[in-house]
C-alpha cells in the first residue's frame, strides 16, 4: 500500500531459510508490519527454485497491507554481507530496518520506531529484545531479556576509545537506519564477509549519530548453537577478524580487544544493566533513551 505523504521504509531481510516453523512465523509478522509506507526486500538464496516459490507464495498470501515485495535470488549460498549489499541498493525507502529472517519481529516494530523517526535528526533507532533458543521458549513466552541501555552509553562515553571495537555495542536486526547524505556511501559499500554488521557500524560510527533506544523488547533474536551468534567461540574468532580487518591491525591484538571484550567489558556491562533495571523497575519507568554519538 503506498503513501507517498509519509516517510518510506525499506526492510532488509536476506534469507537461505526455507519454510518452516520458526520461519513461517518471522515471514509473516514481516510482512505484516502495520506501517503503511513500506517496501520488503528479501534475498533468497541457498535453495532450490521450488523452495523460493513458496516462500513467495507465502509472502503474498499474508501481505494484507499489500506492501510491495522486491525479490532477489541465487541457487547459491550467499553471504549475509553480499546479500544486504545487494538489497539496500535495490531499496528507495528514506529510512531502512535490517531484520534476520529467523528473527521474530512484532508488527508494531516500524510503526512504533517511526513514531520517533518524525524527529529527523534521528539517524538510528534500536529497541530492546526478547531472545529465545528454541521456538517453543518463544511460544509460551520463556524469553530472556536483551537491552541496550548500557551497551550505548558506553558507546557514548568511550567511542572514541577501544570499547566499540572489544564489544559489538548496537544490534544489526531491528535496527533502523535514516538515510542521508553522511551514511550514503557506508549504506552503499556495505561490507561483505563475515561478521559484516559489525564493521558496518564501526564505519557508521565515524560520523557522529543521533541514536534512540525504545526500551520496550520489539523483536525476538533466535539464538542457539546453530546460529553464529549462538556459537560463542566461532562469533569471537569472527570477531577478532572483523576488528583485524576494520582497523588494519594485527590479528594478535584483535584477538587481545575481543579477549578483553569477553572477560571484562562484557560483565561489566552486564552488571550495571541489572543494576539499571532494579532501579528502573522499582521507579516504573519505561522511559526512551536518547544517545548522541560523537567520533
Amino acid at each position: 500500500m503506498k503513501n507517498n505523504n509519509i516517510e518510506k521504509v525499506s526492510v532488509i531481510m536476506p534469507s537461505n531459510n526455507i519454510l518452516s516453523p520458526l520461519t513461517e512465523i518471522s515471514y509473516k509478522f514481516s510482512i505484516q508490519q502495520d506501517y503503511k509506507n513500506l517496501e520488503f526486500l528479501i534475498y533468497l538464496n541457498g535453495m532450490t527454485l521450488i523452495n523460493k516459490e513458496k516462500i513467495i507464495t507465502y509472502l503474498n498470501k499474508h501481505n494484507i497491507y499489500k506492501h510491495e515485495i522486491i525479490i532477489l535470488y541465487a541457487n547459491y549460498k550467499v553471504s549475509p554481507g553480499k546479500a544486504r549489499s545487494e538489497l539496500i541498493k535495490a531499496s528507495h525507502g528514506d529510512l531502512i530496518i535490517f531484520i534476520d529472517s529467523d528473527d521474530i519481529p512484532k508488527t508494531n516494530l516500524i510503526s512504533s520506531k517511526m513514531k520517533l523517526a518524525n524527529d529527523k535528526d534521528l539517524d538510528i533507532i534500536c529497541c530492546s529484545a526478547n531472545t529465545f533458543s528454541n521456538l517453543k521458549q518463544y511460544q509460551i513466552g520463556s524469553m530472556k531479556l536483551r537491552t541496550y541501555a548500557i551497551p550505548l552509553s558506553f558507546l557514548a562515553l568511550f567511542g572514541n576509545t577501544f570499547v566499540p571495537l572489544a564489544v559489538n555495542l548496537i544490534p544489526n536486526s531491528g535496527t533502523m537506519i535514516r538515510r542521508k547524505i553522511k551514511n550514503k556511501d557506508i549504506l552503499q559499500r556495505y561490507p561483505n564477509g563475515s561478521h559484516e554488521d559489525f564493521i558496518f557500524y564501526l564505519l557508521l560510527l565515524k560520523n557522529p549519530q543521533y541514536i534512540a533506544l525504545i526500551e520496550k523488547p520489539l523483536i525476538a533474536y533466535n539464538i542457539n548453537k546453530r546460529t553464529l551468534t549462538g556459537n560463542k567461540l566461532l562469533s569471537k574468532i569472527w570477531h577478532a577478524k572483523a576488528i583485524s580487518t576494520a582497523r588494519n591491525i594485527s590479528i594478535i591484538n584483535s584477538l587481545l580487544l575481543t579477549l578483553l571484550g569477553v572477560f571484562v567489558l562484557m560483565p561489566v556491562i552486564f552488571v550495571f544493566e541489572k543494576i539499571r533495571l532494579f532501579f528502573k523497575n522499582k521507579s516504573g519507568q519505561n522511559k526512551i533513551s536518547f544517545k548522541h554519538i560523537n567520533n
